[in-house]
């Protein structure tokens, strides 16, 4: 049963807290037992129509979540406290940091080393899909290690904030995710699946072994592009040292359609068949640390109101047919049906989108990625900041109602 607040006293500790759009992550101890976890504090809306905070069905879906999982490779809800304003996950303690962090430490990774942490996460994501649970937001940043200093590492899969309970005969569609790990049928607003999963593993495993992202671009709208037209290749320079089983793993894993047959439990024996065969490939440690410090780098210059405690990204969301990132508000992720929000962004006019015809209906002159997406367009209410031009008088940008038109 959740307890009201406070929680247990928060303790300082490296690392923590870590702040951002919606909350903070801090150490904690619990004082009848002396354990330590992490609690992080979410901020909920306190009524609908406000936009500070998460809603919080969106938390507590979470938490149900959360409390159906017992895998050791997935992070444990301890307690739940709550109180009007602000709900607080006890959570299990990752003293490991980053399974990313810890690999780019290494003076030297071999294949077969990169595949016992893989394999771990096949576990646990092989659970998890058992129970028809569907993560929807894997990505490095998301899988963690308990301990480090340990002679075998136990991953933790973390941040359960867009795992979905799929259901048989219930279509579930969202836009949420991080660009360059998501699936082609995230971005063209199709039903995902456990699927959706299994892409995001293949582009994990494709940066770990060669330090490259395979459809990573110069911006979001860029990378949307590249992921679903779903070009990738092995480059030799990058990919001399890597076994041709390891990049067959990958092709199994990059499929364009989403109705696969690779899943967590197919690929677990080919894993550990094909273990022996890999201990003289290495991994392209040079271009892994470049990665990873690059990776680092984005996440602390983002701005803090796009991050929420848990550090992932709620916005920008960029639609791949636009040049340019739409912005949706509110930052916590989509626009639920019948919610309300703006949007952001450098436009036309809307002669221009008419082909030169003037047109006095928004929603028909909207750009045709906002309408796929099954968004609406209310009329323009001109915004003193967006309205100046921008990218040398490309466009002018203007603050538009939206709301969910499904």
């Amino acid at each position: 049963m959740p307890q009201p607040c406070p929680p247990p006293h928060p303790h300082p500790c490296p690392g923590f807290p870590r702040s951002g759009h919606f909350g903070v992550v801090k150490r904690c101890r619990e004082r009848s037992t002396g354990t330590f976890y992490a609690a992080k504090f979410v901020k909920t809306r306190r009524c609908r129509g406000s936009r500070r905070g998460l809603e919080r069905l969106q938390v507590e879906r979470e938490v149900a979540i959360l409390r159906d999982l017992q895998h050791p490779n997935i992070m444990q809800l301890h307690d739940l406290f709550t109180c009007r304003a602000e709900m607080v996950l006890v959570l299990e303690l990752m003293r490991g940091g980053e399974l990313f962090d810890f690999i780019a430490e290494k003076e030297m990774l071999l294949e077969e080393e990169a595949i016992e942490f893989l394999e771990q996460i096949l576990l646990g994501v092989q659970y998890l899909h058992g129970r028809h649970i569907a993560h929807f937001d894997l990505k490095p940043e998301n899988i963690m290690l308990q301990e480090k200093d340990v002679p075998k590492p136990q991953i933790k899969i973390i941040d359960f904030g867009l795992a979905q309970k799929l259901e048989d005969g219930v279509t579930f569609k969202s836009l949420c995710g991080t660009p360059q790990y998501i699936a082609p049928e995230v971005i063209n607003y199709e039903p995902l699946s456990s699927a959706t999963d299994m892409w995001s593993i293949g582009v994990i495993t494709y940066i770990l072994l060669s330090g490259l992202s395979p459809f990573q671009g110069e911006t979001d709208a860029e990378t949307l592009s590249n992921v679903l037209e779903g070009a990738y290749e092995f480059e030799e320079r990058y990919f001399s040292d890597t076994s041709e089983m390891a990049k067959d793993f990958i092709r199994q894993l990059l499929v364009k359609e989403p109705h696969n047959d690779a899943t967590a439990s197919s690929l677990q024996p080919l894993n550990r068949k094909q273990a022996a065969k890999r201990c003289r490939s290495s991994i392209n440690m040079k271009n892994f640390r470049k990665f990873n410090a690059r990776r680092k780098w984005k996440v602390k210059g983002r701005d803090k109101g796009v991050r929420d405690g848990d550090g992932r990204m709620r916005g920008p969301t960029a639609f791949g047919c636009l040049r340019e990132a739409i912005v949706l508000h509110p930052r916590a992720g989509c626009i639920w049906a019948g919610g309300r929000g703006g949007v952001c962004a450098p436009v036309q006019g809307w002669w221009e989108w008419r082909g030169g015809a003037p047109c006095t209906d928004p929603c028909l002159a909207a750009p045709p990625a906002l309408l796929q997406h099954g968004v609406c367009l209310q009329p323009a209410v001109p915004h003193a900041a967006a309205l100046q031009p921008r990218d040398g008088g490309r466009g002018a940008g203007e603050m538009l109602g939206v709301h969910n038109g499904f």
